[in-house]
Parts: structure tokens; C-alpha cells; sequence
């Protein structure tokens, strides 16, 4: 009975190391997203209010990792994950969305290398990447703790 009650708290305590505050709020910015623009109707602001909160979530976990004590593989590689999609991602496409208010995103070209529906397209490999690294390193870190 008491080691049923300690392996339930292993468990509890597994997943609370994986399932990390920076974990969830990647997790749940994709309903927030989607419900961003189904109730703003002007398709730009909506692509705005959703390019702030794609700006503020790798600021948000850059500081979050910043704080952290453990200077690990695994936060270093969280930290590379959430600087890479703010630099080359979330930043650009915020950029070209407010100097380029007139245009649609499909009618933007990217200093001629790609499309705003390109950028757009990657952009969106590299936070599913995001949420992956968060992911397994989550996972590799609470192995560790074991």
C-alpha cells in the first residue's frame, strides 16, 4: 500500500517535470490561435494579435530558462529551440505583417528568397519543433532526476 502511494507520486512527479509551465503555454497557444482568428474578422489583426503572442512565448521561456538553476544540455537546447523561431520565424513574419499592413500575406515576398505564405509555412515547422524539444528534453530531464 505505501509504495503504490510512492510509486503514484514518481508518476505525479514525472509528469510534472515534463509537463513544465513553458510545455503548456506552447501546448495551448495553438487553441488560442485558432480561436483568434475565429473571432476577430479583420484577418490582419487577427495575424497580429497571434504574431504578438508567437513574439512573447520564446521571450516568455527564454527568461523562464534564464532563471532556471541547472545549466544543462537539455536547457541549452530549449533555449536554442525558442531563440531560433523568435529569430527566424516569429520575429520576421511579425515585421513583414506590420510593415506590409496593405498586403496579404500571400502577396509579400521575402527579399525575394520566399513568399510571406512560405515563411508562414516554416514558421510553422519550427514551433511544432519547438514544442518537440520541450518535449523530449522534458522527458530527458525527468529521467535524470530519477
Amino acid at each position: 500500500m505505501i509504495s503504490e502511494k510512492f510509486q503514484k507520486i514518481g508518476w505525479l512527479n514525472t509528469l510534472s517535470k515534463v509537463f513544465t509551465l513553458e510545455f503548456i503555454v506552447l501546448l495551448l497557444w495553438i487553441p488560442c490561435v485558432i480561436f483568434i482568428f475565429k473571432f476577430i474578422q479583420d484577418r490582419k489583426v487577427a495575424g497580429l494579435v497571434a504574431g504578438a503572442g508567437f513574439l512573447a512565448i520564446p521571450l516568455f521561456n527564454l527568461y523562464r530558462e534564464r532563471k532556471s538553476a541547472a545549466e544543462t544540455s537539455s536547457r541549452l537546447t530549449r533555449v536554442a529551440a525558442s531563440g531560433l523561431f523568435f529569430l527566424l520565424s516569429a520575429m520576421p513574419i511579425f515585421l513583414y505583417r506590420v510593415f506590409n499592413w496593405d498586403k496579404n500575406l500571400e502577396e509579400i515576398s521575402i527579399f525575394g528568397i520566399m513568399t510571406g505564405r512560405q515563411l508562414h509555412s516554416f514558421s510553422n515547422i519550427l514551433f511544432v519543433a519547438m514544442i518537440l524539444v520541450y518535449f523530449v528534453t522534458n522527458i530527458l530531464d525527468a529521467r535524470k532526476a530519477k
